[in-house]
């Protein structure tokens, strides 16, 4: 079962990617970050993992873009924990200047 999660994951990361960059595009975004204990096998004890949802959805303002949410996740201290919500603050303040 682990096999085929691993594999499906794979096949729709594209999809994934292509929703985060039209996101990220947005004058809008919602976005929210949970922590959620992760067990950590042979140490007795959990890790911190975090989850993120970036979500658009502009009709209330008559916005033409649908809405879209994606989710990402990450341990603490792994190298891809830098939060998409940093980057997207910085994207949205470059265009400001």
């Amino acid at each position: 079962m682990a096999y085929w999660t691993g594999y499906a994951a794979a096949e729709l990361k594209p999809i994934w990617t292509l929703m985060r960059q039209e996101l990220l595009t947005s004058t809008k975004l919602f976005v929210d970050e949970t922590i959620a204990p992760v067990l950590d096998p042979g140490r007795g004890r959990t890790k911190t993992g975090y989850f993120w949802a970036i979500a658009r959805d502009d009709r209330a303002w008559a916005g033409p873009d649908p809405p879209a949410v994606v989710y990402t996740y990450a341990l603490a201290g792994a190298p891809s924990m830098r939060s998409p919500c940093w980057k997207t603050q910085r994207r949205a303040a470059d265009r400001r200047l």
